[in-house]
């Protein structure tokens, strides 16, 4: 089943919101396998958040978030009524989860929690990004392998064998 975070993007000029908006909020998601979810037009009724139930000024068309420039990150979405339950992960519970990598019990097993991104000030990627970066690399070579040869599969110049592959591991993981 599908978990969730969601966010917003901030009207600190386009580059900036992406830049520093968007991306801790998108790096926690990666650490946590979570699917991340931009929404800045929540209405006061679901959840009544200041930052959550302001238009994007930076968007020009009638949604006014995000989808105004990039198609959408996923095409999961979520209730209402996920949303008017989705816990807010603020304070300790934030702090610890973007020190460790790790949800508390308390949040683990909710399907959608609400991150307000940090504007500058978080200067360390989130524990056990580059584990999760070297996962979903090799997750996607199984689907795309299903059992067959990889090299039939990509074109020539690209080496793709264990050795190659092992290499861009350890340099994730910033082992070599």
């Amino acid at each position: 089943d599908t978990k969730f975070i969601v966010s917003l993007v901030s009207d600190i000029g386009f580059g900036a919101s992406l830049r520093v908006g968007v991306m801790d909020p998108f790096l926690l998601g990666l650490a946590s396998n979570r699917t991340v979810l931009f929404l800045n037009t929540i209405s006061k009724d679901i959840i009544d958040l200041g930052s959550f139930n302001r238009p994007l000024k930076l968007a020009s068309c009638e949604r006014q978030d995000m989808q105004c420039v990039f198609m959408p990150l996923s095409p999961c979405v979520i209730t209402e009524e996920e949303m008017s339950r989705a816990p807010i992960l603020e304070g300790d519970a934030l702090k610890n989860f973007r020190n460790t990598g790790v949800l508390g019990p308390e949040h683990v097993n909710e399907r959608v929690l609400i991150v307000e991104p940090i504007l500058g000030g978080h200067k360390a990627l989130p524990f056990g990004l580059e584990d999760a970066m070297v996962d979903k690399i090799q997750s996607l070579y199984k689907e795309a392998d299903g059992g067959k040869d990889l090299k039939r599969l990509f074109p020539p110049v690209w080496d793709l064998s264990d050795n190659v592959l092992e290499k861009v591991y350890n340099f994730i993981r910033k082992k070599g």
